[in-house]
């Protein structure tokens, strides 16, 4: 990024990175939350099962990375 001039300042961060996963199937949104935190020892992991609770979270959890499904009862991805 720093190659295409794209600012990178506010992406570095020390401690542990955050990843909300967010579907309303919640077998997938357990075994996406497992296999992430078998791979990535140092992430915080959060959960939500609509898109409601996701825009919640997202707003206080602060995730460096949201992985939700696209179409979700009360909000769309």
């Amino acid at each position: 990024m720093k190659e295409n001039q794209v600012p990178v300042s506010g992406l570095e961060k020390n401690g542990k990175r955050r990843i909300l996963v967010v579907d309303d199937e919640r077998l997938l949104v357990e075994v996406i939350s497992k296999i992430l935190s078998k791979k990535f020892k140092d992430v915080e992991i959060e959960t939500a099962f609509d898109g409601y609770k996701a825009c919640i979270k997202a707003g206080s959890f602060i995730p460096d990375i949201i992985i939700l499904d696209l179409r979700m009862p009360k909000a769309s991805g």
